[in-house]
């Protein structure tokens, strides 16, 4: 509740105090009251929904953007984005917001497979997919298809990627070396 800017009967700040006392009652009467629920007071079914899906459109609403100067993976997606305009341009393409949109997938992708930088980008022979890799002693490779990414705005994959990041907080995984696939570069299958 303190969370989602919600405070007692007085106006005060709630602190969590593993009581469901009078102060957090009167906060989620107003939260009920705010979103048209039944007000009891009680944290049910609907209200515990209600409460979920105000925790994750606030999450959703102040996450930054991959493109963001300010975001911890922007170097990565700029990264991802240089590949995409050399594709774009090996094609006679002007990059749009498809390209943007295609960069911030891989992003994602490469993150969650544990990548720390792209190298290249690469389409698969059809184009319906796209990769990023990593060369080194252990290459890696993340991929996306390349349809649902270009559909995919880039702000939901940056809401994607901080909710990657959150999970990567939970528990770390190892990415597994993988071969590299030879470069064919191809139209964006769009």
């Amino acid at each position: 509740m303190k969370e989602l800017g919600y405070h007692d009967a007085d106006g005060n700040s709630l602190e969590a105090d593993g009581s469901f006392g009078p102060h957090t009652r009167a906060a989620v009467e107003a939260f009920q009251r705010d979103h048209q629920l039944i007000v009891d007071g009680e944290v049910g079914p609907r209200t515990l929904h209600a409460l979920e899906q105000a925790v994750q459109q606030k999450s959703h609403d102040e996450t930054v953007r991959l493109d963001d100067l300010r975001h911890p993976d922007h170097a990565l997606y700029q990264q991802a984005l240089t590949g995409v305009q050399h594709i774009d341009a090996t094609i006679g393409r002007r990059p749009d917001t498809r390209s943007e949109n295609l960069a911030a997938a891989l992003a994602v992708a490469a993150r969650e497979q544990g990548l720390q930088r792209i190298d290249q980008v690469m389409l698969s022979e059809n184009g319906t997919r796209a990769f990023a890799l990593e060369y080194g002693s252990f290459a890696r490779m993340a991929h996306v298809q390349t349809a649902e990414a270009v559909r995919t705005s880039a702000s939901e994959s940056s809401v994607m990627w901080a909710e990657a990041n959150h999970r990567d907080m939970c528990h770390t995984t190892v990415a597994q070396p993988m071969p590299v696939p030879q470069p064919v570069p191809q139209a964006m299958g769009r």
